[in-house]
């Protein structure tokens, strides 16, 4: 299936200015933005292998394109008040994937007894566009960052994907 988000009035025109001692921040829409996308690919089974008791699991990925997110702009100081501006806007900075799977089961003993029992996973890959990741290095070198310590820091987030859950739901309903 395919799904389409138009950007809102807001951000096309969202414009939040913020002044606080020696700092001004700005917050900007952006009236050229795309309409995120999303196309989903999904799958599942399941089966009823005995009354009360059913199972089944499902598979999915969704490739992500356009995905809004606040980019920061060129820092710069301002004269009057004297203060350095830190410039925000929307913009289509993200794209990538999720990938995941599921298997749950249900079994009744009686009419009084339920047990619910799943298990899911959830890889998560979503990249910065190359616009993104140039302002990034130009705000790490104007403020003079260590360029090893934030590139140490990016690769820490690397590899914390799948993601696994799995919960145990019990109920018991004495008539």
């Amino acid at each position: 299936s395919r799904a389409v988000r138009l950007p809102d009035p807001a951000d096309y025109d969202l414009s939040i200015h913020y002044d606080m001692p020696m700092v001004r921040m700005t917050i900007d829409g952006n009236p050229d933005l795309a309409p995120e996308e999303l196309t989903a690919f999904e799958c599942g089974w399941q089966f009823r292998p005995a009354a009360g008791f059913k199972a089944g699991v499902n598979a999915y990925h969704n490739v992500y394109r356009n995905v809004h997110a606040y980019n920061i702009g060129q820092i710069r100081v301002i004269e009057n008040p004297v203060a350095v501006e830190i410039p925000f806007f929307l913009d289509n900075a993200m794209s990538g994937t999720v990938t995941g799977a599921e298997f749950s089961a249900e079994g009744r003993v009686g009419t009084a007894f339920r047990c619910r029992i799943s298990v899911s996973g959830l890889d998560m890959r979503l990249d910065p566009s190359r616009g993104m990741l140039g302002r990034f290095r130009t705000v790490q070198e104007s403020l003079g960052l260590d360029k090893d310590l934030v590139n140490a820091w990016l690769k820490s987030k690397e590899g914390k994907s799948p993601d696994w859950m799995g919960s145990l739901r019990c109920s018991w309903n004495p008539s």
